[in-house]
């Protein structure tokens, strides 16, 4: 009963207790508290007379009252850290949000170092549109812009943003402007282990403040969606097979993925696989698993068109079902589109993936190769050099490569033909596309030699009855007379004309 009576007085009174008291002794043991001030406390507290005797013995009251305030404070330390958590009328305190089942993250508002308050729409401005284009990304988990913003005006204990907000990754950064300089800084912060992932700084003139917004923004989301992505690999490579989930799973299968090697590939199919074995609703797996195949037939030549055709759509179709507005999921359906000739639908898709991500490189590939087999061969050229900028590091460039310099054969440029030829075979000698249209074009500038043991290299890398398939027959979406062009190159190089 005794102990029941002792906590209901400590609870009601502990608040006060550990407020004014504490505050109170502090304050009278530094020595220069006048006594009619303490005489004034200790009338405040309602200390009983009888023991106000104390005040005239040796025993000095401001010692008694630290002794006390200082059990206090340890006591009400000890009691917070064991005390279940408050109950309101609205019910319990909300736990802190679990981290998401793919890579999360929030953007702080930068901070404005510019010292005029009417520089603070600038700063908000930038951290807001880069908000709003991390959430195009669909594989990212963008907390909004009215939660990251809360932390506003003071420094963020970034441990602490990520606990709150349930986040993986924190984006922050400043602006300062100097007359007419700006510079912006932006870094990305692994919460889990505090480590900077990313950083950047961006010096520019104020001429035209909104297109460099814009240009700020698109430089970072361009810059930290591989980061994440790389990061998330390499989280996903630590973990033992037989633990991962649906997301590490995906992004296993995707380190192997990009190494662009026959065995790499079948390593990717059976990650992606088992990523569909975990989430059965997960898009993205469809389509990754989509793409093993149809490398099978178009870089390792190790199926026919025809069965990659039968294996991929129903891949890509039960994609769109499950996400139709995911732009990966409409590039995917865009190049199946592609493979059976129509351009035009695939042209449409990639814009409208775009319209989705306007950061999306598979939609500007997808658009460019339409536009160049279509005959629209500059137009072609600027969108798949556009993929190139956005993603200047991909692995997978060489295929982007490969079809720019269709657009300079078409052209009858041979010379830049056979030198982008060149440069996408020196990052992947699986690209068969380029040694095909590098034979062409060395037919047509007479390098004869060269051409020779480029179509010996073939030879020797590429089953002859699969390549074939791509050389001599008209594929479903070369123009007849693209193919007789193409056709005529080989002759030539073969001494044939």
């Amino acid at each position: 009963m005794m102990r029941k009576i002792v906590r209901h007085i400590w609870l009601g009174s502990r608040e006060v207790l550990t407020t004014s008291v504490v505050a109170g002794i502090i304050v009278a043991a530094t020595g220069v508290t006048p006594d009619h001030l303490m005489a004034s406390m200790v009338h405040q507290l309602r200390i009983p007379p009888d023991i106000l005797h104390l005040w005239s013995t040796k025993i000095d009251l401001r010692w008694v009252l630290l002794g006390a305030g200082l059990t206090l404070v340890v006591g009400d330390v000890a009691w917070r850290r064991t005390r279940p958590p408050v109950v309101s009328e609205a019910g319990p305190v909300a736990a802190a949000p679990t981290l998401p089942g793919k890579p999360s993250i929030a953007v702080l508002a930068f901070t404005n170092m510019s010292g005029d308050p009417e520089q603070e729409y600038f700063s908000d401005g930038i951290a807001e549109d880069i908000t709003t284009a991390l959430s195009h990304v669909h594989w990212l988990f963008v907390i909004a812009r009215n939660s990251s913003f809360t932390f506003k005006g003071h420094a963020a204990d970034i441990k602490q943003v990520s606990r709150e907000l349930g986040v993986r990754y924190v984006l922050e950064g400043s602006v300062r402007r100097a007359g007419d300089q700006l510079r912006v800084t932006a870094q990305l912060i692994d919460a889990s282990s505090g480590a900077n992932v990313w950083a950047e700084r961006f010096d520019e003139t104020i001429a035209n403040i909104f297109a460099i917004q814009d240009g700020i923004t698109l430089a970072v989301v361009n810059a930290i969606a591989p980061v994440i992505q790389h990061s998330e690999q390499t989280r996903a490579l630590r973990k033992k097979t037989e633990f991962l989930d649906a997301w590490e799973a995906l992004y296993r299968g995707q380190w192997h993925y990009v190494m662009n090697t026959r065995e790499g590939n079948e390593s990717a199919r059976e990650f992606f696989k088992q990523a569909i074995k975990l989430d059965a609703g997960f898009a993205a797996a469809y389509v990754a698993l989509a793409w093993t195949y149809a490398d099978d037939a178009t870089i390792f030549l190790t199926r026919s068109l025809a069965e990659t055709a039968q294996l991929c759509e129903p891949l890509v179709a039960r994609a769109f079902a499950l996400d139709p507005q995911n732009e990966d999921v409409q590039v995917a359906i865009g190049f199946t589109r592609f493979g059976n000739g129509d351009l035009a639908a695939a042209q449409i898709l990639a814009e409208r993936a775009l319209e989705r991500n306007p950061n999306c490189v598979g939609a500007y590939r997808l658009k460019g190769i339409a536009m160049v087999f279509s005959g629209q061969l500059d137009e072609g050229r600027r969108v798949l050099e556009a993929a190139l900028r956005l993603n200047p590091n991909d692995p997978r460039n060489s295929w982007t490569l490969n079809h720019l310099a269709v657009a300079a054969y078409l052209r009858e440029d041979y010379k830049e033909a056979a030198d982008l030829c060149r440069r996408a075979l020196r990052m992947s000698n699986k690209e068969n596309g380029a040694y095909r249209w590098l034979v062409a074009a060395l037919g047509q500038l007479g390098e004869l030699v060269e051409a020779r043991q480029v179509i010996d290299a073939v030879t020797k890398a590429f089953a002859p009855v699969s390549f074939d398939e791509y050389a001599t027959r008209r594929l479903p979406w070369a123009r007849e007379q693209d193919q007789l062009h193409m056709l005529e190159g080989l002759r030539k190089a073969r001494g044939e004309a």
